[in-house]
């Protein structure tokens, strides 16, 4: 074997050392210029805030924010499927060509990365939920300046705009001359530093009917699909436990009770669990016998009884009696219990709602003959357990439960048969309605309870809010609508007359089993139910007077066949005249015996249900169906 010379073995040392030399130097230029992410350049990176996260707790909020340091949901969006995807191009800018570089390549980081996919995503529903914290006052005010200027300029031609100067100085500002009255545009806005000419007023006007033009072609094709079924449907979440209870206020974040007695917040554009209590934090058997016949009949599935849902608060009740409060906590993952409600101990709590002002109504049944309303503030700094609700008792107990923001009413179905009218306002019962005559075999409980907006909505002017009735679900799968008196610039209603005793009450056709939910799909006239019977139904009430004569024999067979409390036709010389005829447009099948929640997201566009076992379904109508798809 031919040994190697010295003086080669003394240069291969020299190259090896000169080599290493090389390599540690250029690791340690790189490491110094890109600490996070060697040999990527600053710029072609998706800007990581999990560095520093260690070091400042809100690190992720506060860099995906905006110019006015708010959170900013689409780079948010963008970052977490970034972090899923593994690419930085998502963020956008001049260098995305260098986006395959991204330090989330590197394939030992994995269990990293799923950290940062995390955080991004609490990030995101922190953005979400602090925006409907703050969006309530925010809606109600430009709700009031458009209704202002709509009124204005647009429902009423005689309104002339003219300036005047302000009685606190001597800016102008602009005011509306009509009928002898002056209404001040905007309220609290400063008053305009100089006047206001023709041109500038017209392009207001141009824009806003432009718009307003825009959402009633958006308006008309979402109710297209709602009319034709153009939707596309889907298990959104599958849970270990059969869900009881649903309640959804803004997509996606959805509250559930279980057949186990638990309380689950989850995302469905995730179809993942955010957070849960504890299995039997509420007792999954018992309570009352006689609401447990009330509520299920013999189909009782247990579990939760109740469950609501605004922002980052739940409330639950159970059959053990009270409820309990529970603060969501994105970043640990976990419902934190905040204690029972004040003065519901013991009590057996059927139905839960909570208004846009944030107000909680909870039904309690107290027996056959007797229930109560409690009214509490979500928005108030001392604690749910610490405060004094209001009460407002009612002859029967309470089954069911509605609240209307549009109208100010919350509408309780009860035992007795009855639906009891509260101003939300006064906080006291207004009116009652016997929903079928006593003793007669339509008599039953009220199982629920719906107040929505029926009537044509093609023909009449954009803000009229005419047309605001109660429908009522029965124990025996009957169902019933009664008109309000309402105004239609505002849909105030009649607080000395609520009901409107002119216009016929009807019966709607009926489900084979007990109605369990109800609600208004947030397109004009279209209201949708649930059954024990194992379907949901969509109904139209928008109707066209001569296209609607033919078809009364099969939506309504007239109003001979519909029965009246004495107490109604008492206070009618003669009976009025139907004048709508609400249509079964279509039924979703398949649904188990144990229904019990549906809801529509504050769009419209989405149908969320539980009553499929441990599912939840979800009916989604926010753009045309494919005709291969094979969707209802």
């Amino acid at each position: 074997m031919v040994q190697p010379s010295p003086l080669k073995v003394l240069l291969s040392v020299v190259a090896v050392s000169a080599l290493l030399r090389g390599c540690e130097a250029f690791l340690s230029a790189a490491k110094n210029s890109d600490p996070n992410c060697s040999g990527v350049s600053a710029r072609s990176r998706i800007p990581s805030p999990f560095a520093s996260q260690q070091q400042h707790p809100t690190a992720t909020t506060l860099y995906y924010t905006t110019q006015d340091d708010q959170p900013d949901e689409e780079l948010l969006h963008r970052a977490l499927l970034a972090a899923r995807l593994g690419v930085s191009g998502l963020l956008g800018g001049a260098d995305d060509t260098d986006a395959t570089n991204s330090c989330f390549d590197d394939t030992t980081a994995m269990p990293r990365k799923k950290e940062k996919e995390w955080a991004i995503h609490r990030a995101l529903l922190e953005a979400r939920l602090q925006r409907d914290r703050q969006s309530t006052q925010k809606v109600q005010n430009e709700r009031n300046i458009h209704r202002a200027l709509l009124e204005a300029r647009l429902s009423n031609a005689a309104a002339v705009m003219s300036i005047q100067d302000s009685p606190s100085n001597d800016q102008p500002i602009i005011v509306v001359e009509e009928d002898d009255t002056s209404m001040w545009l905007g309220g609290d806005v400063p008053p305009l530093s100089s006047a206001v000419d023709d041109t500038s007023t017209d392009a207001i006007l141009d824009a806003l009917n432009a718009r307003r033009e825009q959402l009633q072609v958006e308006s008309a094709a979402r109710r297209e699909r709602w009319v034709t079924a153009k939707c596309q449907s889907a298990v959104r979440l599958m849970m270990d436990d059969w869900v009881r209870r649903l309640d959804l206020k803004r997509w996606p974040i959805v509250a559930l009770g279980t057949a186990k007695g638990g309380v689950v917040v989850a995302d469905l554009d995730r179809g993942e669990v955010i957070a849960r209590s504890p299995d039997n934090t509420h007792s999954p058997i018992g309570g009352n016998p006689n609401l447990n016949e009330f509520l299920y009949s013999t189909h009782d599935g247990g579990g939760t009884t109740a469950v609501v849902i605004k922002g980052d608060s739940v409330i639950s009740s159970g059959r053990e009696g009270g409820a309990r409060a529970w603060r969501l906590d994105v970043e640990s993952k976990e419902l934190v219990d905040l204690g029972a409600l004040a003065k519901l101990k013991g009590k057996q709590v059927s139905a839960m709602s909570v208004d846009a002002e944030g107000r909680l109504w909870v039904g309690v049944y107290d027996g056959t003959f007797e229930g109560s309303v409690y009214r509490y503030d979500l928005l108030d700094p001392a604690p749910l357990s610490d405060q004094e609700p209001h009460i407002v008792k009612l002859p029967s107990g309470v089954l069911s439960m509605a609240v209307s923001d549009e109208t100010s009413l919350v509408a309780c179905g009860t035992t007795g048969g009855t639906v009891e009218l509260i101003s939300m306002d006064k906080a006291e019962q207004i009116d009652s309605w016997k929903v079928n005559a006593e003793g007669t075999k339509a008599d039953t409980h009220i199982r629920s309870v719906e107040i929505f907006q029926a009537g044509k909505a093609a023909d009449e002017e954009e803000g009229s809010n005419e047309n605001w009735c109660v429908v009522a679900g029965g124990g025996n799968g009957s169902m019933r609508m009664r008109w309000l008196q309402t105004d239609g610039d505002t849909a105030s209603v009649n607080a000395e007359e609520p009901f409107d005793n002119a216009r016929l009450p009807l019966a709607i056709p009926p489900h084979s089993g007990m109605v369990v939910s109800l609600t208004g799909c947030r397109q004009n006239g279209l209201l949708v139910s649930g059954s024990q019977d194992g379907t949901l139904r969509v109904y139209d009430f928008c109707y066209d007077d001569a296209a609607n004569e033919d078809e009364s024999d099969v939506s309504n067979a007239g109003s001979d066949e519909v029965e009246f409390s004495s107490e109604f036709e008492a206070m009618q010389d003669e009976p009025p005249q139907v004048d709508i005829h609400p249509v079964i447009l279509y039924q979703l099948a398949g649904y188990k015996i144990w229904l019990s929640s549906i809801c529509v997201d504050e769009k419209g566009l989405r149908l969320v249900t539980d009553g499929a076992d441990n599912t939840v379904v979800v009916h989604d109508f926010t753009g045309p169906v494919e005709p291969d798809s094979g969707e209802q």
